[in-house]
C-alpha cells in the first residue's frame, strides 16, 4: 500500500481524512509530548556578519583591518537591505505569510528589524475545518492555500473565505505550495515529483521534475533568478538550488546543504531567503548556510506549516553605482565585490527597479569606512614561580600599554568565540592553573564600532637554579683583584643566564649596582650573586664568601715534580700532587692546572698553593738544553761548549767523542765547558757526539759543530 508524506506522520490515503481531523482536534497537551515532534529540532540563531554595519537612514559603516580607509566592500548584503527598506516606494510593504495547523494565517512585517506577527485571517470553517497545508501568493496579491486535496483562492477577509477551488485528486495532499513570476502554481510532497499548474489551466496538473527520490519538505521559491526547493531526503532536510530559464523550467540543480529538521516552508521575500518549522520563522544565509531566528512560535497549539513572501512572487533589479550618473545612464555598475576609492568612505547609489513594472528609484548609499582600533600585543605576560602570587595577573594592569585612545574599551575573554560578541569577560585579576594560559582580547571603539582582536599568553616561568660556588680564597695580605669567571662558571652550570654580583641581598634582588669584574677585595667580605634567566627574566640569589688570608711556607704538601726538556720551545713542567692546589712559575699568576708547557730552557721557579689555607712550597726547576755550536776562536764568544745551566747539577757527567767514537774529554756539571783541544792541541771543524749522565741516571746523547 502506498504511502504519503503528511504533516504529522506517513500514512496512507485511506485514513487521510482521519488523521487530518485528528491533527486539528487533538489537544494541544497531546500534541507537546516529547517524542511526536522529534523530527524537528530548533533553528540555532547564529549571526551572519554582512561586513557591514547599519546606522542611520542609508549609512553603512564598515571596519578597515589595515587603518587606511581603503578595503574590499561585499555590496550584496547592502543590495537586499537597501531593496526590503526602500521596497515602500514602489506601494508595496514587506511581509512573511504564515498558515497554520488551525488553518489561520497570519502577517509577519519588519522582519530585520522587530518582527510584529498579524493575524490576516481565520479559516478554520471556511477552507472545511482542515489544517492549511502551505500558503502562496502570486504578482497580483492573490493568494491560495492548500488543505486536503485541494488548492483555494481565498480572500484575506477575516475569515479567509474560499473564492475559487482546484481539486488536486485523492491521494495528492499538496504539502508545498508556490507561485512563479508567471502566476503558474509549484505543488508537491505526496511523491517524489513537483508539479505545475499552468496559469490560465489550473485545472490540469503536470509533473515539472521528478527528484527521483525523497519528497518536497517546503516550498519551491523564486528568489532572484534562482528557485529553491526544501526537498526531505534520507530523513533529512536539504536545500536545492535549482537553475531554471527564462520560461521557469527545470534545467539543473545543486544541494547547497542540510536545512534545519521539521522546516516545512519556503519564503522568498525581496531577495532574501526564509525557512519556517512548527516553532520558528528563520532566515537562511545561502552562501554559508547558516540561519537567523527571526520569531519563534508560542502558540504550541497552532503549529505553523507554511509559509509564503508577501512579494514573492514579485522581481526587483538592484544594482549599485560608483557615481550618481551612471546610475541614470546605467553604465559601470559595481561588482559584488568593490574596494572603495575613496578613503574613509563615499556615497555610492542604487537603482531599484521592479521588473514588472519597470519603474525604479534611486537610493544614495553613503558608505564610511572606519579603522579598526589601533593596539600594541604584550605577546607575554610572564610571572616567575616561587613568588608571592606567582599565579595572579593583573590584567587590567596592561591596558594602558595595549591602547590609550580614551574611545576604545578593552576586556578579555577565554576563547575565540566569545570574541565576537564580547561574550564572558574575564576578571581583570586573573588566578590561573599549570603554567600557561591564552587571552584573548577585544578592543571596540564605542565610537565607531569597529574591533580589533588578538591573543596573548599568561605564563608562570621557573626560577633558575643557583648552584653555590663555595668559598674563594685570596692568597694575599694586602688584598688582590678577585676575577668572577670561575665562580659565574659554576653558579650557572648548563643554564642559559646571566650572573652579576652585588654588595646586599636587597641589591642583588632588585638588580642594582652590580660589581665591575675584576674586584679588589681585602679581608672577609660576603659578595651576594643574582642569576637571571635571559629568556623569561625570572631570577634566583644566593652568596659566597670571599676570604683573604696571607700566604705561608707548608710543610705538609705532598707532591712530585717531572720534567721534560732538551728542545728549544716545547719543554714541559708537570706536578703531580693531590688536593685544592694551584700553581705558578713566575710568583704572581696562578693556575690550576699543574702542566706547564712550551717552555723554552732555563731556571723557573715553581711554586705549588694549597687553595684552602695558603700554604705555598716553592721548588727551582731547571730544563737544560745544548749548543748546537760553538767557535773556540777566543773572541769570547762560543769559545766553550757545555750544556747550558749543567752548573745547576754539579754531579751531572758529560763525555765527548769524535765520530770514531775516540773519547776526547770528560765534563762535570761544574765545568766551565770544552774549549775544542785535546792535550793541549785544537781540533779541527767538525761534528762531535756527546753523552749526558745526569744524577738521576738519565741518559741523553746528541752531537753539535767545531767551527774555526
Amino acid at each position: 500500500m502506498k504511502s504519503y508524506s503528511y504533516i504529522c506522520a506517513p500514512i496512507v490515503p485511506e485514513m487521510k481524512l482521519t488523521y487530518s481531523l485528528l491533527c486539528l482536534f487533538l489537544p494541544v497537551a497531546l500534541f507537546a509530548q516529547p517524542g511526536l515532534h522529534n523530527t524537528v529540532r530548533s533553528v540555532v540563531a547564529q549571526t551572519h556578519n554582512p561586513q557591514a554595519s547599519r546606522v542611520s537612514g542609508d549609512v553603512f559603516t564598515f571596519c578597515d583591518s589595515d587603518s587606511d580607509g581603503i578595503m574590499p566592500i561585499s555590496l550584496d548584503p547592502i543590495k537586499t537591505q537597501i531593496l526590503e527598506e526602500n521596497v515602500g516606494a514602489f506601494g508595496i510593504q514587506g511581509g512573511i505569510y504564515l498558515c497554520t495547523r488551525q488553518a489561520r494565517i497570519h502577517l509577519v512585517t519588519n522582519v530585520n528589524g522587530t518582527p510584529q506577527k498579524t493575524q490576516i485571517c481565520n479559516g478554520s470553517v471556511g477552507v472545511g475545518g482542515f489544517g492549511m497545508l502551505d500558503v502562496a501568493v502570486n504578482q497580483d496579491g492573490d493568494m491560495y492555500v492548500s488543505a486536503m486535496d485541494y488548492v483555494f483562492k481565498i480572500n484575506n477577509n477575516a475569515n479567509c473565505a474560499i473564492e475559487n477551488t482546484i481539486d488536486i485528486g485523492y491521494g495528492n495532499s499538496a504539502t508545498s505550495l508556490s507561485f512563479d513570476r508567471d502566476r503558474n502554481i509549484y505543488l508537491g510532497g505526496f511523491d517524489s515529483s513537483i508539479y505545475r499548474l499552468n496559469y490560465g489551466n489550473y485545472n490540469t496538473m503536470t509533473m515539472w521534475h521528478n527528484f527521483a527520490q525523497g519528497a518536497a519538505a517546503g516550498d519551491f521559491v523564486m528568489c532572484n533568478d534562482k528557485m529553491y526547493v526544501a526537498w526531505n531526503a534520507n530523513n533529512g532536510c536539504r536545500l536545492y538550488e535549482v537553475t531554471v530559464d527564462a520560461d521557469t523550467n527545470y534545467i539543473s540543480h545543486i544541494d547547497l546543504g542540510a536545512l534545519p529538521d521539521g522546516t516545512f516552508g519556503l519564503a522568498s521575500e525581496l531577495g532574501s531567503l526564509y525557512g519556517v518549522t512548527i516553532h520558528e520563522l528563520y532566515k537562511i544565509d545561502r552562501q554559508s548556510m547558516t540561519f537567523n531566528t527571526i520569531l519563534t512560535n508560542n502558540a504550541l497549539s497552532d503549529e505553523w506549516y507554511g509559509a509564503a513572501g508577501k512579494n514573492e512572487a514579485l522581481d526587483f533589479d538592484v544594482i549599485l553605482f560608483e557615481t550618481q550618473q551612471n546610475a541614470l545612464n546605467n553604465v559601470n555598475p559595481l561588482p559584488s565585490t568593490w574596494v572603495n576609492t575613496i578613503p574613509l568612505g563615499q556615497t555610492i547609489y542604487a537603482a531599484i527597479r521592479n521588473t514588472l513594472t519597470n519603474q525604479t528609484i534611486q537610493v544614495p548609499i553613503r558608505i564610511t569606512v572606519n579603522p579598526a582600533p589601533a593596539y600594541t600585543n604584550p605577546v607575554k605576560l610572564s610571572n616567575c614561580d616561587g613568588m608571592p602570587d606567582s599565579h595572579l595577573f593583573d590584567l587590567r594592569s596592561l591596558e594602558d600599554s595595549i591602547t590609550t585612545d580614551p574611545n576604545v574599551t578593552v576586556s578579555f575573554h577565554n576563547n575565540l568565540s566569545d570574541l565576537p560578541a564580547g561574550l564572558d569577560p574575564i576578571p581583570d585579576s586573573l588566578v590561573i592553573s599549570g603554567t600557561t594560559r591564552t587571552i584573548y582580547v577585544r578592543l571596540l571603539n564605542t565610537i565607531t564600532g569597529c574591533t580589533s582582536n588578538f591573543n596573548f599568553k599568561l605564563e608562570v616561568n621557573p626560577r633558575p637554579s643557583f648552584n653555590p660556588p663555595g668559598d674563594l680564597i685570596v692568597c694575599n695580605t694586602g688584598g688582590a683583584h678577585v676575577d668572577f669567571e670561575k665562580r659565574t662558571l659554576v653558579i650557572a652550570g648548563s643554564q642559559q643566564v646571566v650572573v652579576t654580583y652585588h654588595d646586599s641581598n636587597a641589591e642583588a634582588i632588585a638588580g642594582t649596582n652590580a660589581f665591575l669584574n675584576p674586584l679588589f677585595a681585602t679581608g672577609n667580605r660576603e659578595i651576594f650573586a643574582r642569576i637571571t634567566d635571559a629568556a623569561s627574566g625570572c631570577f634566583a640569589t644566593g652568596s659566597f664568601w670571599i676570604r683573604v688570608l696571607p700566604e705561608h711556607t707548608s710543610s705538609t704538601l705532598s707532591y712530585r715534580i717531572d720534567a721534560s726538556d732538551w728542545t728549544y720551545d716545547a719543554n714541559i713542567i708537570y706536578v703531580q700532587t693531590n688536593g685544592n692546589y694551584e700553581y705558578s712559575i713566575d710568583g704572581e699568576r696562578y693556575q690550576d692546572s699543574p702542566i706547564f708547557a712550551g717552555l723554552s730552557p732555563g731556571d723557573y721557579l715553581l711554586k705549588i698553593r694549597d687553595k684552602d689555607n695558603c700554604g705555598t712550597v716553592v721548588n727551582e726547576v731547571v730544563l737544560l738544553m745544548y749548543p748546537k755550536f760553538f767557535t773556540p776562536n777566543g773572541d769570547g764568544h762560543h769559545d766553550l761548549w757545555n750544556i747550558l745551566l749543567a752548573w745547576h747539577e754539579p754531579g751531572m757527567t758529560v763525555e765527548i767523542y769524535d765520530r770514531y767514537g775516540k773519547v776526547i774529554t770528560t765534563l762535570s756539571g761544574k765545568n766551565p765547558g770544552w774549549d775544542g783541544t785535546m792535550n793541549g792541541l785544537p781540533l779541527p771543524s767538525s761534528d762531535y757526539w756527546f753523552t749526558v749522565i745526569r744524577a738521576n741516571g738519565k741518559h741523553y746523547k746528541g752531537h753539535f759543530t767545531l767551527k774555526r
